[in-house]
């Protein structure tokens, strides 16, 4: 959540607490008694959103993004540096330029052409199998690259789909967050005269905490 909507959510959730507290001056009053209902269940929905298991996916798949990405890299760059001297000794321009690259280069790129690279420096490490393990580039070496990029590509898959995800909670959220406002505005500060003069303590506590956390969030 954005430092504006947690400080939506903190407000609605202190309205409701004070609306709690003074539950028994409104229980006869069915129209005031289903707003505070709908305020308690439009805050539920906004907890269950923040909290939402999407979201942390999220967080988690970067970081497991991040260090999948490390790994390729470093293996990418050890069988590129082989296959780049294999090129010179061969006098091989054709491969030379294929596998020509440094790490700051792969981190600069976009992922989908680090995958594309990937792909292309383990397709020349195949096609030179028998030769580059007299560099010490071996078969299984070869086969854990193709693992590591799978495993890159997966990542970056699970990745784009909880950003879908997340994406679709956090306008979902922002519909949520306006509709507490439009409760709050044009319904219970409404409601809330009723009680200005017959019990004035409520109705200060509740505009006290409707002022104050408002401030913040608008």
């Amino acid at each position: 959540m954005t430092e504006k909507q947690l400080a939506k959510q903190q407000m609605l959730q202190k309205v409701i607490r004070t609306l709690d507290e003074n539950e028994s001056l409104y229980a006869t009053i069915p129209v005031f008694v289903k707003t505070a209902q709908d305020l308690k269940n439009v805050a539920n929905a906004i907890k269950m959103g923040a909290e939402s298991q999407p979201i942390m996916n999220l967080l988690e798949s970067t970081v497991k993004r991040n260090e999948s990405e490390t790994a390729l890299v470093n293996r990418l760059i050890v069988t590129a540096s082989i296959l780049s001297l294999l090129a010179v000794d061969t006098d091989n321009t054709a491969l030379l330029s294929k596998v020509s690259l440094t790490k700051s280069q792969l981190y600069r790129m976009p992922h989908c052409e680090q995958v594309f690279i990937a792909r292309r420096i383990h397709a020349e490490a195949l096609a030179h199998v028998e030769t580059i393990i007299n560099y010490g580039i071996t078969a299984n070496a070869i086969y854990e690259l193709e693992t590591v990029i799978s495993r890159y590509e997966n990542l970056l898959a699970a990745l784009d789909a909880d950003a879908v995800t997340s994406k679709r909670q956090a306008v979902t959220l922002e519909y949520l967050l306006a509709d507490s406002d439009t409760l709050l505005n044009d319904r219970m500060d409404k409601l809330m005269r009723l009680f200005k003069t017959s019990h004035p303590n409520f109705y200060a506590a509740y505009f006290n905490v409707r002022n104050i956390v408002r401030a913040v969030a608008e």
